[in-house]
Order: structure tokens, then sequence, then C-alpha cells
């Protein structure tokens, strides 16, 4: 009998601790219906192993997309900046740990009936971002200010956008969260 106790006690301590494991955040899928954002918001996501990572986050992205245009039936050139953001839940708060801003040029190409990225041209670092930006833009200053205003997290239409990515991230997944938050900013209600 004591034996069986002991056995009994063992296994229920066991399912105690995991119970209580954190399992962290789910990966993020996209689950809008633009499919060319979708198709950023997917290569996005591969630039979030860059930053630092920790058990249990999750990398959610946020492209901001400024143009696009039609290359040919199967393929589209879409200036975009993407930013990516590495996440943990802490409470009801999803605290950003780490994440960046790449502004650039995605092509994609259609393939079984979706977009997918086929390539990336990415704007350099120091004096080369500049330089990129005017060249990606040919002289439309529409499109050279929307990439320098993307450039700002904590703008619009960044903000905006990101603010929306989480919101559904966090409805999809029915996660407890009610805002997110930067180092060293106050945290950002997502009602």
């Amino acid at each position: 009998m004591k034996q069986f106790v002991g056995i009994l006690m063992a296994l229920l301590l066991l399912m105690g601790c995991v119970c209580l494991a954190d399992t962290g955040l789910p990966p993020y899928t996209y689950t809008g219906s633009d499919p060319v954002e979708g198709a950023a918001a997917e290569y996005a996501i591969t630039f979030g192993d860059q930053f630092l990572k920790e058990e249990g986050m999750a990398t959610i992205p946020a492209p901001v997309i400024h143009k696009t245009e039609e290359v040919d039936a199967d393929h589209l050139r879409v200036y975009t900046t993407l930013w990516v953001f590495n996440y943990q839940l802490k409470g009801s708060v999803l605290e950003c740990i780490s994440g960046g801003e790449f502004p650039g040029i995605l092509t994609l190409v259609q393939k079984d009936g979706k977009w997918v990225a086929e390539n990336w041209e990415q704007a350099g670092d120091g004096s080369e971002y500049g330089k990129d930006i005017e060249r990606f833009s040919k002289g439309d200053p529409d499109l050279k200010e929307a990439y320098f205003g993307a450039s700002d997290a904590m703008a619009e239409p960044t903000q905006g956008i990101r603010t929306n990515f989480i919101r559904d991230y966090v409805s999809t997944n029915g996660l407890s969260a009610e805002a997110y938050q930067d180092y060293g900013w106050e945290p950002v209600r997502l009602q």
C-alpha cells in the first residue's frame, strides 16, 4: 500500500509540473485575406532569427506595403518595409524583446495559386540606406516618403499595422494579452 501511495504521489507531482510548464506562445500564422500582404508577412518572419530569441517567444511581422507593380501575370514587385518583432507574454502584455526593420523590394511569384517570395533586395546600412531608398523609389517622391515614413515603428503607418497584426495574432490564438510594449515605452492597448 505504501508503494502505491508513493507512486500515486509521484504521478500527481509529475502531472502538476507538466500542467504548470510554460509551453510558450504559438507560432505566428497569417490569417488575413490579402494574398500579397500574407506573402510579405510570411517572408518577414524569416528575419526574426537575426534577433535576440528566448524560449517561449513568438515572432510577429508588420509588413508595410508601399506600392505593388505587376511584372507579368505570374510576378509582382512589392515595394515594402518589412518589420519583424519577437515577443514574450508577461501577464497580459506582449513584451517586445527584439526586432527590426528591413526596407526593400520583394518579388513574388504565383505558385499553386498562391503568392510566394522569389527574390528580396534589401536596403543597405549606414550611408547605403538612403542611397538604396532613392534607387528603389526611382524618382517617385511619394514612394520615397513612404519608405522613410515607415522607418519609425512608433509612428503611422507602421504602428497601426503592427497593432493590427498583434491584435489578429492574439485573437486567432485566444491569448489573454491586452497590450504590447517596447522596452522603455508605455504599453500600447490592443482594444
